[in-house]
């Protein structure tokens, strides 16, 4: 194929080129999603304290990556859509897996020390627990049998 043919495919279909900034962000952040995978697959169950562990780095690298400087309290629920955090808790949710059995609590992670400028924002704490509180709301517990 002619790289004329190629690019013309690429633009009806909406893809990005290698070259653009999207793409390789985009391509950055999959490359690493794939690393933390392979060490999350490695891992035995019998280890949970380092699964513990690799959880919250992984929920605190997502949270730290957005600006929640610049977050809007008034509108927390178009907040959530925002954030990588939440997007990754709803990606979790949608491929079938149990959310609650990766994601620590919120004070578990207002409590992590690669959050703990943030822990001191009233406005990231709100929006955390906001989410929080509607992914309980969205997922309630079972009721006794």
């Amino acid at each position: 194929m002619s790289p004329e043919l190629i690019e013309s495919k690429r633009s009806r279909v909406g893809c990005a080129r290698a070259d653009t900034p999207e793409f390789t962000f985009k391509g950055r952040l999959i490359t690493q999603i794939r690393e933390e995978i392979k060490i999350f697959l490695s891992l035995t169950l019998t280890d949970k304290c380092v699964l513990y562990h690799l959880c919250v780095q992984v929920w605190c690298a997502s949270i730290v990556r957005d600006d929640w400087a610049a977050c809007r309290v008034e509108a927390p629920a178009d907040e959530l859509q925002r954030r990588l955090f939440f997007r990754l808790i709803d990606l979790v949710h949608l491929m079938g897996g149990e959310v609650e059995l990766v994601l620590p609590g919120a004070e578990e992670l207002l409590a992590a020390p690669a959050l703990s400028a943030l822990a001191q924002d009233a406005r990231f704490g709100y929006i955390l627990k906001y989410g929080y509180e509607c992914l309980a709301a969205r997922d309630p517990p079972p009721a006794p049998a």
